[in-house]
């Protein structure tokens, strides 16, 4: 019976050859570099949804407040083409003989701006 003793090597045994190592290190950078661009690609898509989001919020609030001025303004004071650079003026007369009149505008930056 032969005892071998650990961390000797062989006649037989050969070691990493250059070939192999150059394989290993070029799979290991394929890998790291798809995970790296995965982990890129869920940081871009989470900053565009947010960014999506804003607007979708931003668009949200705009109805909510032309809807609420809409269902108190009067027929005959609605003007969907004023003149000037409104983009719609409606008008109302409140409870206690008060006359609103709320104008829309859009910006040059494409904001949608409410005077009262």
């Amino acid at each position: 019976m032969i005892l071998h003793r650990p961390g000797l090597i062989h006649k037989d045994q050969r070691g990493i050859t250059l070939i192999e190592m150059l394989i290993a290190i070029g799979l290991a950078g394929l890998i790291g570099g798809a995970i790296v661009a995965v982990i890129f690609q869920v940081f871009t898509i989470d900053a565009r949804t947010s960014n999506h989001m804003v607007a979708l919020r931003q668009v949200q609030q705009a109805g909510d407040s032309v809807s609420k001025d809409a269902l108190q303004a009067q027929p005959d004071k609605i003007h969907d083409k004023p003149s000037g650079g409104e983009f719609l003026v409606l008008g109302w007369t409140e409870w206690d003989g008060t006359v609103t009149e709320v104008t829309y505008t859009i910006t040059g930056d494409n904001k949608l701006v409410r005077t009262l």
